[in-house]
């Protein structure tokens, strides 16, 4: 059944990105890992495995976070200095249509950059809050990862809001889906050839429980953008066994 041709959703609203659902469908936001009553709403979640629509809302998620990923962090708690920006204009008044277009690639390039140097900088002590509540110590590569899953969260919030069916102070049900489906994330990083090698944590069920709360967090803080990290870590907790 192709995309628009769904028994159960409309996506004839806004971007068409998000499906537009009845009020009672969303779910309050709640802090990562808060007893909360955000959860998988089944039906939803089986229409849009069948009509590609959550492989399409994860796919934007990864690629986002992908193409914000900042290549000198060495994701060291204690580094926090931020190196200069790129100067991000380039004046093109005087080229060329060819040289103007090379000018106009090169600033967004340069501004990419930028916004992963900013992303990354924003992120950092979430993550040192993240790691210290969980009673766990990781090493780069997992920080890595759970940081570019932190990424996928902060998409999420910013597809959501983008989408024309944003409701604030409550999480729309195929955004909460992406969030309580690590496993179908963790097969997605695989799929793309991503290493995410979270042994150390434990076992499946907590490596699980880590990828879920992260993307919550990214996707939290990036809607409540004040808050600091003791706030929206709050509620993290060591992990069992």
């Amino acid at each position: 059944m192709g995309l628009f041709g769904s028994k159960l959703l409309n996506y004839r609203v806004g971007n068409e990105s998000l499906a537009k659902v009845k009020q009672d469908k969303y779910f309050r936001h709640e802090l990562p890992g808060e007893l909360s009553s955000m959860q998988l709403n089944f039906e939803i979640l089986q229409e849009e495995a069948n009509n590609g629509k959550y492989d399409e809302i994860l796919g934007k998620a990864l690629d986002f976070a992908s193409t914000f990923e900042y290549p000198s962090a060495d994701y060291d708690y204690l580094n926090r200095k931020t190196p200069d920006m790129l100067e991000s204009k380039v004046d093109d008044s005087d080229l060329d249509r060819t040289a103007q277009a090379m000018a106009y690639l090169a600033n967004l390039a340069k501004q990419n950059v930028n916004d992963s140097i900013r992303i990354y900088f924003e992120h950092l002590p979430y993550m040192e809050k993240f790691e210290s509540n969980l009673g766990i110590t990781l090493n780069v590569h997992q920080r890595k990862i759970l940081m570019f899953l932190m990424r996928a969260g902060m998409a999420l919030s910013l597809i959501e809001n983008g989408s024309g069916v944003n409701l604030p102070g409550f999480a729309h049900p195929s955004i909460s889906n992406i969030i309580h489906t690590p496993n179908q994330v963790l097969m997605a990083l695989s799929r793309r050839a991503i290493s995410w090698n979270l042994d150390t944590i434990g076992h499946h069920d907590n490596q699980k429980k880590v990828v879920q709360l992260v993307i919550h967090a990214g996707y939290f803080q990036s809607k409540y953008t004040a808050e600091y990290p003791h706030y929206v870590m709050s509620e993290i907790k060591p992990l069992r066994g």
